[in-house]
């Protein structure tokens, strides 16, 4: 669904997809998110984090801008965990979002001043799994 969302030209075919999917579905795509800024991380896999914020891009027709910061902040931390150039990335992915105002924001993500995990109330740790995420207390 990730890449044959990506592959829709043109773009405005992209739009009304997430409000076809039922509450599910939007949850698995949630999901995918966050395992993405995990697994990127764990396997070394910089595609893992595009395929993440196509997730949010999908997402970001039906949810909020502030309910997708949190996926957000992850996918961004774990890509500069990678080395990857988040402006680039982000700015790329950007274009597949069906809103402008996402689009926009998953822009100047990265352009923002450090605020890091702790913003969103998160912090790296490492699991018997590997690297993964908590919610501080």
């Amino acid at each position: 669904m990730i890449e044959a969302f990506a592959a829709v030209s043109p773009a405005g075919d992209r739009v009304g997809i997430a409000a076809k999917l039922n509450p599910d579905a939007r949850g698995i795509l949630r999901t995918f998110a966050y395992s993405m800024a995990v697994l990127a991380v764990r396997r070394k896999s910089p595609a893992l984090i595009a395929q993440g914020l196509t997730a949010v891009a999908i997402l970001g027709e039906v949810d909020g801008y502030r309910d997708l910061t949190y996926d957000l902040a992850m996918l961004h931390h774990s890509a500069r965990k990678l080395g990857i150039d988040t402006r680039k990335l982000f700015g790329d992915v950007a274009s597949l979002a069906p809103s402008i105002k996402l689009q926009t924001e998953m822009r100047e993500f990265p352009l923002r001043r450090p605020g890091g995990l702790d913003v969103v109330g998160l912090r790296e740790t490492i699991t018997d799994e590997g690297f993964d995420f908590v919610q501080d207390s």
